[in-house]
């Protein structure tokens, strides 16, 4: 049904449904486009794509076409917790793998990647709940304790020093039975499907052809551009940018992508509850996250549970039983949550984990005008802006700022074993 304002009101029983999609609208075009010609086509309607449009279109490319299979929002983009948690990444490993420099580079680059969301969302006045609530990293004794320690002296030597709390102090946060956390204050979180279709107003205000219900099916290049065959007909494009989950459109050298990403699907739920102070949080191990907003506290994680891990589950439609179970025996042994208690909410969603775990960002290589922004995992929402305003720089031929592991060589296409 549509209220007054032209929102979609979903009702009934609402298992499945994110809780971002209580109220919703949708009323971008969605009509036939064959022969239409732009010098931009965007694939995907998700954070990446809008947010690549929307800035180039500031940058001065008139002529952009968005192209979204379904609604915007319908995938990880709307299905997400909200968090906004720059620098959520395995320091430790970052350390290891690639030194002191460059995970540095990474919490830089992420950091100022969520500043310039800050600065997007008030420039364009977008109500989207936005504001920043912290994170809290939860031990469950002494020994995470102890590695909670060594990763803040890494975090501190490059200069993002988090703070230390006590259990006494995640106590009064409504976190008992922990050991103590370490505590992120520049961390938020924001109603990410208001922010994406906010997001997409402010582009299509500034000339951005959006156009969803409208599925890509295949791109053709031909004298020195592209078509791009969708279900409402062909599009003559110069340049093609390829912002889905998988970017299953690239052909040639790249390939390789469409074997190398792996999907993973994560599963929250949301119970009401009396929130004490609004906060995003995760335990050390990595078994649970969760966000406290507003009247609800949203819980996620427990893959484990899963013979699979939910890797390879590509089918967002449906919860794991399994999963929900322990997710809600979780809730009532470390959150107090009545058993009695039914959640309001529980639904699926699709992470796609690019092979070494980075985002690819850039042109690929051997394949004509075509660029990608993809694989960011469970993390997009501090990462996608500062990497969509890179993308378009680089596409209108400026300099950017963009962590050199993020450029999709043709090394990175295939996942090792």
């Amino acid at each position: 049904m549509q209220s007054q304002e032209g929102e979609m009101v979903i009702q009934g029983v609402p298992q499945q449904i994110p809780i971002w999609w209580r109220l919703r609208r949708d009323d971008f075009p969605s009509d036939n486009i064959d022969g239409a010609e732009t010098q931009v086509a965007v694939l995907g309607g998700g954070l990446a794509g809008v947010m690549t449009a929307l800035f180039l279109a500031e940058l001065g490319t008139t002529n952009v076409m968005l192209l979204e299979k379904g609604g915007l929002g319908e995938g990880a983009s709307g299905r997400n917790q909200g968090h906004v948690n720059p620098g959520n990444i395995p320091i430790e490993d970052i350390f290891r793998r690639h030194g002191q420099d460059m995970a540095k580079t990474l919490l830089d680059f992420e950091y100022a990647s969520v500043g310039l969301l800050e600065e997007v969302i008030e420039r364009f006045n977008i109500q989207c709940g936005f504001r920043r609530t912290g994170y809290m990293f939860l031990a469950a004794d002494d020994e995470q304790i102890r590695l909670l320690r060594e990763r803040q002296a890494l975090l501190v030597s490059i200069g993002h020093p988090p703070e230390l709390w006590d259990a006494r102090q995640c106590e009064v946060l409504g976190f008992s039975g922990f050991a103590g956390g370490l505590f992120k204050p520049e961390a938020g979180q924001v109603n990410p499907v208001r922010l994406l279709l906010g997001l997409a107003r402010a582009a299509q205000d500034l000339g951005v052809q959006v156009r969803v219900r409208t599925n890509a099916y295949d791109v053709v290049p031909q004298n020195g551009g592209f078509v791009v065959r969708t279900g409402k007909g062909r599009v003559r494009a110069q340049i093609v940018v390829h912002a889905t989950n998988r970017p299953h459109l690239l052909g040639g050298a790249a390939t390789a992508l469409r074997v190398g990403f792996l999907c993973i699907r994560g599963q929250i739920v949301a119970f009401p509850e009396q929130v004490a102070q609004e906060i995003g949080f995760g335990t050390f191990d990595g078994l649970v996250y969760g966000l406290r907003r507003c009247q609800e506290l949203l819980l996620g994680g427990m893959r484990s549970v899963s013979p699979s891990r939910e890797e390879g589950e590509e089918d967002d439609t449906v919860v794991n039983s399994a999963i929900s179970m322990a997710l809600q025996a979780y809730a009532q042994q470390m959150f107090g949550i009545p058993e009695s208690l039914s959640h309001s909410h529980e639904w699926t969603g699709i992470m796609w984990e690019s092979p070494d775990g980075f985002p690819f960002v850039g042109r690929v290589p051997l394949i004509g005008n075509q660029w990608v922004i993809c694989g960011f995992g469970g993390h997009g929402l501090p990462g996608i802006p500062g990497a969509a305003h890179a993308l378009a720089q680089m596409i209108v031929g400026q300099e950017a700022e963009l962590p050199r592991l993020f450029a999709p060589r043709l090394d990175r296409f295939t996942r090792s074993v």
